[in-house]
C-alpha cells in the first residue's frame, strides 16, 4: 500500500519543484512516449520504457503543399527519454517520463530579419 503512495509523493514532488524541473519545450516533433503507445499495466506491475529519438525538418507545408515562405532553413534534435509506469489497479497506470535533449538546433534562413542565425541548446525536456 505505500509503494504507490511513494511513487506518487516523488513524482508530485519532482513535478513542482521548480529547480529541479527547469525544461525545455517547443521542439519539432513530439519526443514523448507514454502509455497512449504501450497500454496499461495490469495492478502492480511495473515498466521501465527508454527511447532515442532523431529529428531532422528542413521541408515546410502550408496545408498541402510545400511552403516557401519559412524563416528555418532546418532544425533538428538528438533526444533520450525514461519513463516509469506503475499499475495502480487493474484499470489504472500512474506514470512519469523524463527527457535529455542532446542537441537542439535551428539554422535560420539568411534574410533581413535572421542574417543566418543558428540557435542551438541542449537540457532537461518537460517532466
Amino acid at each position: 500500500m505505500y509503494k504507490p503512495a511513494g511513487v506518487l509523493l516523488l513524482a508530485l514532488i519532482l513535478l513542482f519543484h521548480p529547480r529541479i524541473t527547469d525544461a525545455q519545450c517547443c521542439s519539432t516533433g513530439s519526443p514523448v512516449g507514454a502509455s497512449v503507445y504501450v497500454g496499461v499495466l495490469g495492478k502492480n506491475y511495473l515498466r521501465l520504457t527508454t527511447f532515442f529519438r532523431h529529428s531532422n525538418s528542413d521541408k515546410y507545408f502550408e496545408d498541402d503543399s510545400r511552403s516557401d515562405n519559412k524563416p528555418l532553413q532546418s532544425a533538428n534534435y538528438n533526444f533520450a527519454g525514461i519513463a516509469f509506469g506503475y499499475g495502480l489497479t487493474r484499470r489504472l497506470t500512474v506514470e512519469i517520463d523524463f527527457g535529455y535533449f542532446f542537441n537542439k538546433t535551428q539554422l535560420y534562413l539568411d534574410n533581413d530579419v535572421f542574417h543566418g542565425m543558428k540557435q542551438t541548446g541542449f537540457g532537461l525536456s518537460n517532466g
